[in-house]
């Protein structure tokens, strides 16, 4: 790149000539994620399979030409989130590819993501226990009591027994629990 020449001026000549900059043009349609060619053939390979089948990292790797885990792994992660926000689950199985999941499989997935939360909140509350209050002000001791009360409450309520008593309340309602009817489940008033 030239000394001087934004790189706004080289994705759209002219742009900055004529008082218009790129990122105005984007901001003024919406949303500026612009989906590249291999997600996009990547999603479109995603769909194309049924639920409960595996596309090999091979497969997707042909489609778009290159290795997909050394070279496009972004891609497919992004062709992974868009299928998801349509309802489209998929998980990765280990050195074999992508599957499209079946509904029990996606409730697998959601535990596997609550309890990677209350491990990072076990994580967060062990930093702010092991911190060393007497170098903090007063502002920053009351941010730790928060950022532990926080930490402990996430922590507690990702809790297998938790999930026990919330499994039990929503069989019986046959519903989705209430965030106060959950508290109270766990105890909180």
């Amino acid at each position: 790149m030239r000394r001087g020449l934004d790189w706004r001026c080289r994705a759209r000549p002219g742009a900055a000539r004529q008082g218009f900059s790129y990122h105005r043009e984007r901001e003024m349609a919406g949303s500026q994620f612009v989906k590249s060619n291999d997600t996009a053939i990547l999603e479109h390979l995603l769909r194309g399979i049924a639920e409960g089948e595996v596309a090999t990292y091979e497969q997707l790797s042909e489609a778009i030409g290159r290795d997909v885990r050394k070279f496009a792994a972004g891609s497919l992660a992004s062709a992974r989130r868009i299928m998801e926000r349509d309802g489209l689950h998929t998980g990765a199985l280990a050195n074999e590819g992508i599957k499209r999941l079946l509904p029990s499989e996606c409730l697998d997935k959601a535990g596997s993501h609550v309890t990677r939360a209350r491990r990072a909140a076990a994580r967060s509350r062990r930093t702010v226990e092991t911190t060393d209050f007497e170098r903090l002000d007063d502002s920053d001791k009351a941010r730790a009591f928060a950022l532990s009360a926080q930490a402990t409450a996430v922590e507690s309520l990702g809790s297998i027994k938790t999930r026990k008593r919330l499994i039990g309340k929503a069989a019986e309602s046959q519903s989705a629990i209430p965030l106060a009817e959950t508290l109270r489940l766990h105890g909180v008033e």
